[in-house]
């Protein structure tokens, strides 16, 4: 399969997929409702999702419609999504589907060059949250 999902940590708040090669919308929706949504499903904690797009060159057609599609059915304690790709075409694409913020998932949604920068910016997501308990 060329989308790979599970949990990134032993403590399940962060969800890392990885995009390998040639993937389809088929193969994105499978990961979507196999894997994905049960493990949001599986805990009641804020959960962040890491989807690493260095190992793939392109999206296929329609991405924004098909990304909205998946996450407006997401379980509500997704909280951001951290794309990792240095591709400046899908930097891009992201960057459209931000602006177009449909029911403010656009502010969900981040973009890194490197899993190390995704993961600091979760960290600093946690602290912020945690200061404003």
């Amino acid at each position: 399969m060329p989308i790979f999902a599970d949990w990134y940590d032993d403590e399940q708040h962060i969800i890392f997929l990885r995009y390998e090669g040639d993937w389809t919308w088929n193969d994105f929706y499978e990961t979507a409702n196999k894997a994905v949504h049960p493990l949001l499903k599986s805990t009641t904690h804020t959960v962040y999702l890491i989807a690493d797009f260095t190992s793939t060159t392109t999206i296929p057609m329609n991405g924004i419609m098909h990304a909205r599609n998946v996450f407006k059915t997401m379980p509500t304690n997704w909280h951001n999504m951290i794309i990792v790709t240095p591709n400046k075409f899908i930097q891009i694409l992201v960057d459209m589907f931000k602006k177009m913020n449909y029911q403010g998932m656009g502010e969900k949604i981040m973009c890194t060059n490197t899993l190390d920068e995704a993961l600091l910016l979760i960290r600093t997501m946690q602290n912020e949250s945690a200061t404003d308990r």
